[in-house]
């Protein structure tokens, strides 16, 4: 059945009938435009901020080791922020994470040992900011530009080409993959990573934004 010609592309091929059919391969042929071009990355860029990275993990890191016993940590083994099953043990064991039925706060908290609630808060809010900068900025994003080579993501070529597919998300919106190109932070207390991905020498990027073109189309 053929799409309305409102929605029709101005260069769209004359004998290449206009119907959902021919939209889908010209969106998945879109998608494989997409990776074979693939995103420069900036390596000057990406080694500086993890050297960054790397440091902020590592202070954080000793920070929690010094604040572990005072929150109740017991081990024979060293303390392991990165170890899921030492944080099970302790939010699930040693704190037995929330207060029994009748019993007030000041009172639980005591006979676990603990000194008092600061340092549990301390602790949780260290451990939340090396999880983040362990796992999602280095672990997920600067590591994955690292060349094929030793297990990244990095073409010789500087560029990194992700894998899009068009029929994934309710929606219709495209999804990306290896590496997640829409899930590049942007926040500036992380460095700005997104930073790392600009125009090769020699080129500009040019960028246009649909805004809620998905949900007109659906509407219309």
């Amino acid at each position: 059945q053929p799409l309305p010609d409102w929605a029709k592309p101005v260069n769209w091929p004359s004998a290449r009938p206009w119907d959902l059919r021919n939209l889908d391969h010209a969106r998945q042929d879109m998608c494989v435009q997409m990776h074979k071009n693939g995103v420069y990355v900036n390596q000057a860029r990406v080694a500086l901020l993890t050297d960054k990275f790397e440091g902020v993990a590592a202070r954080l890191r000793t920070d929690l080791v010094d604040l572990a016993k005072s929150v109740g940590f017991k081990s024979k083994k060293a303390f392991n922020p990165g170890s899921t099953e030492q944080i099970r043990d302790l939010l699930y064991q040693s704190w037995d994470l929330g207060v029994p039925y009748g019993m007030e706060a000041r009172d639980f908290y005591t006979e676990t040992g603990l000194p008092g609630t600061g340092d549990a808060r301390k602790f949780l809010l260290t451990l939340r900011q090396y999880r983040r900068v362990s796992t999602k900025v280095l672990g997920t994003q600067l590591y994955s530009l690292r060349p094929l080579a030793d297990g990244g993501a990095l073409h010789p070529d500087g560029r990194v080409r992700s894998t899009w597919n068009s029929h994934t998300t309710a929606p219709g919106r495209l999804s990306s993959s290896r590496p997640n190109m829409q899930n590049q932070s942007s926040r500036k207390d992380l460095g700005g990573v997104r930073s790392v991905y600009c125009a090769a020498p020699g080129h500009v990027l040019v960028g246009c934004a649909l805004s809620s073109a998905p949900s007109v189309i659906t509407a219309r």
